[in-house]
């Protein structure tokens, strides 16, 4: 009998082809998923026989005395209401290391199930299972007894296999034997990971992990074992193996991982996380304060964010949770995700790729049912305020390379924008709520998740914490689109155009209804925590839900609250002083928490300074003959991205400075600005033109005034010619005493005097 899984009908919106062209990849995951499946229901198999495709149990399938049951590599076996595998004669479970075989069910609704799935291995059977995952097995019988997931009064062998999340999963009893090999068996429920009953029977369960590395608890052989339970005689558990921490694999959140080779020239290159404030970056120190080891137990999955949520999950996360179990030997990880991480990782989980490698899934203000204020980005081609600097300065690159508006770009390049469209209604049109299913650009692939969200339940154990008693974007007024809004707002154009946040339930950008969700088997939690803060402070749920120990004290880290970012787009070198003379640049870093990257010499730079000071001075040299852009970022927590940009020519082997001045809003309550100047050159000629300027533009106020200064200019310039180089030294303090004589008689402009000194301070 072949069951055919019923596809859910996914609307499509054929107005743009680029809207279609972002939809595709979603309709292939939809049709590739696994489409037939085998019912194996009451089924008595009397002679050998093989499943090679996916089976449901869901009456008694028997295995006769004189019949062997061989499964193959990366069936999944899915059992339902009373199903249940009884075996007489031969099991052979043939899974393989990348390609396990999967036993699981439906998971239980309450805290006890009322029904369950079990294995019987009768005596006279001689089965042997390699690499399986069996969970979720054991646990009441329809009468209200008990039964362990697998009862074995046969032989029964087990190697490199996962059993976990089971009731009761071995019970050994009469004649039986077990042998357990190079296994996991942790983190299941009541009674005993395996029990012997009775002195016939014995259990060989050396060299296996059972979720500590103190081993088993065994009530007189090891009663300091923090593991799984055991008990019984014939029991040999020694030496059991020692792994270490399970592995924790990070999620960031979207516009948290940058790679300038990827992002910028579709290449490979190296990834970073953008390392400030109390989001990924700060979760990531905790791990490590607490005994996690990068590349070990503790990962970073970055992902491209650009693209849509499944095609990361299947590109990015699916080959780092294959590292991890590689370098930790565990079979299966935890995983932690922030924001638009969370989507990631569902469509990981919910996926068809999915290898039952999951155990735990937490997410930190993952937008489940969308977020309003992206509303302004995907129609408007403004970014919200809150939103990740590093996407207003992946913008400013882009639309730079593109010859694009932002939202022309938007739509072509970035599909993600619109998998985070609500799919809630928030647009309201004269009082009245628009059907969201109904919009011009109508979320399918966030839909399709969630209409799928059953999966994510009974596939891994799921924590959805969010933020809430912060002001938070929920319904946008809007007024109809007409001819004259162009390709803008197709939906309705905002009325204010700036939408107010209007709602106390949520953290800024996401609404407690979409971060959480009322499911049972999905555990939720609202804290008092803006957006961006949510993986801090979320650490002691973190731990507690994981059952593991974390170092959470605040007062082991410096959480970054401002920061300033520059970014090059040109052929050029660059060297970035602060007011203390301390530098920045490719070969050289003197600044405390700052940060250069670059990918490759003649591309894109950016440049990361945390508290940043109130000055800075900004030297390029040009490797070509090219056009140069400087766009500097001023970030304060809480605050709205402040900027300022320059462009200009520069040639090969010139040399331009800049200075830059910021104001930071402290505790004047002065409004946050940036401010980008062109500095005069350190070179006798440019510093006597920048005079001649000066006096011709009245910031020099009298022809005396301006000999004086070219005076000492060009006394400086002769010592120099010459090699005298104490007299030019003296010359110049002389030059400068003079300016500063000048400007306190008001003789020169005082910005333009701070501009020649700093010039001749150059020389000195």
């Amino acid at each position: 009998m072949i069951n055919l899984l019923i596809l859910q009908q996914v609307r499509l919106n054929f107005k743009f082809d680029f809207m279609l062209a972002k939809r595709i990849p979603f309709l292939f995951f939809l049709l590739f998923f696994p489409l037939f499946q085998a019912d194996a229901a009451s089924l008595d198999i009397t002679e050998d026989a093989v499943w090679g495709e996916n089976q449901i149990i869901d009456g008694r399938v028997t295995i006769g005395s004189e019949a062997t049951l061989i499964v193959e590599s990366g069936v999944q076996i899915e059992f339902k209401r009373g199903g249940n595998l009884r075996v007489y004669g031969r099991l052979e479970v043939e899974g393989e290391e990348d390609s396990p075989v999967i036993f699981f069910r439906e998971k239980h609704i309450s805290e006890e199930p009322a029904w369950m799935y079990y294995f019987l291995f009768g005596a006279g059977s001689d089965s042997v299972i390699k690499n399986a995952v069996v969970k979720e097995a054991g646990g009441y019988s329809e009468s209200g007894s008990w039964m362990p997931g697998m009862k074995i009064q046969g032989d029964l062998e087990i190697y490199d296999s996962l059993i976990t999340q089971n009731y009761w999963p071995l019970q050994v009893r009469n004649a039986g034997t077990l042998k357990i090999r190079n296994s996991d068996i942790y983190a299941n429920h009541t009674t005993y990971g395996v029990e012997v009953v009775g002195n016939s029977a014995a259990a060989d369960i050396v060299n296996n992990y059972w979720g500590d590395d103190s081993g088993p608890f065994h009530l007189s052989a090891n009663n300091s074992g923090k593991g799984e339970k055991i008990k019984g005689i014939n029991l040999e558990f020694v030496p059991w193996t020692e792994r270490g921490k399970k592995p924790i694999i990070l999620i960031p959140g979207f516009g948290e991982s940058l790679n300038l080779g990827k992002f910028f020239k579709e290449q490979e290159g190296s990834w970073w996380l953008f390392p400030f404030g109390k989001s990924t970056a700060a979760l990531k120190n905790v791990f490590k304060n607490s005994g996690y080891e990068e590349d070990k137990n503790l990962f970073v999955s970055f992902y491209d964010w650009r693209q849509p949520f499944f095609q990361s999950a299947a590109g990015y996360l699916k080959p780092i949770i294959n590292l991890a179990k590689e370098k930790s030997g565990f079979k299966e990880v935890d995983l932690v995700a922030f924001s638009f991480g969370g989507l990631v990782a569902r469509g990981y989980i919910q996926g068809e790729d999915f290898g039952f490698d999951v155990g735990n899934l937490i997410t930190l203000g993952t937008p489940h049912q969308g977020v309003s204020k992206i509303y302004t980005l995907a129609e408007g081609g403004r970014i919200p305020d809150g939103w990740s600097p590093l996407l207003y300065a992946y913008l400013w690159y882009k639309q730079l390379q593109a010859g694009q508006s932002v939202l022309d770009y938007i739509q072509d390049h970035l599909p993600s924008v619109y998998e985070i469209m609500p799919t809630y209604d928030f647009l309201e049109n004269s009082g009245s709520l628009v059907d969201h299913q109904t919009m011009f650009f109508s979320n399918s692939a966030l839909i399709g998740l969630n209409n799928g969200i059953e999966k994510l339940k009974n596939r891994s154990e799921a924590f959805f914490i969010g933020g809430r008693g912060h002001l938070t974007l929920d319904k946008i007024p809007i007024r109809p689109h007409t001819p004259a809004d162009g390709e803008f707002w197709q939906d309705g154009v905002p009325d204010p155009r700036e939408p107010v946040s209007d709602n106390l339930e949520g953290d800024t950008t996401v609404l407690a209804k979409s971060s959480t969700w009322e499911m049972e088997g999905i555990r939720n939690l609202l804290i008092e925590a803006r957006h961006g803060d949510l993986p801090w402070e979320s650490r002691a749920e973190i731990e507690n839900f994981l059952k593991i120990e974390l170092e959470t004290s605040s007062q082991n880290f410096e959480l970054e609250k401002d920061y300033l970012i520059f970014c090059f787009a040109s052929p050029l070198t660059l060297e970035i002083k602060n007011s203390e003379g301390s530098k920045i640049s490719r070969e050289l870093n003197e600044i405390q928490n700052s940060y250069f990257y670059e990918d490759d010499p003649l591309g894109e730079k950016m440049v990361l300074i945390a508290d940043p000071d109130i000055e800075y001075s900004v030297k390029i040299d040009g490797l070509a003959e090219s056009n140069y852009r400087i766009l500097a970022i001023l970030k304060e927590e809480n605050r709205s991205i402040i900027s300022a940009e320059v462009t200009g020519e520069i040639g090969l082997g010139e040399n331009i400075n800049y200075g830059v001045n910021i104001t930071r809003s402290g505790n004047e309550g002065l409004e946050p600005k940036v401010e980008i100047y062109k500095k005069i050159s350190s070179d006798y000629k440019a510093i006597a033109g920048e005079v001649v300027t000066f006096y011709e533009e009245n910031f020099l106020k009298s022809w005396s005034a301006r000999q004086e200064i070219l005076e000492g200019v060009i006394a400086g310039y002769n010592f120099s010619k010459r090699g005298q180089t104490e007299e030019e030294k003296s010359a110049v303090e002389a030059l400068k005493g003079k300016i500063r004589e000048l400007e306190a008689e008001n003789f020169i402009d005082s910005a333009k005097a701070k501009l020649l000194l700093e010039a001749l301070g150059d020389f000195s």
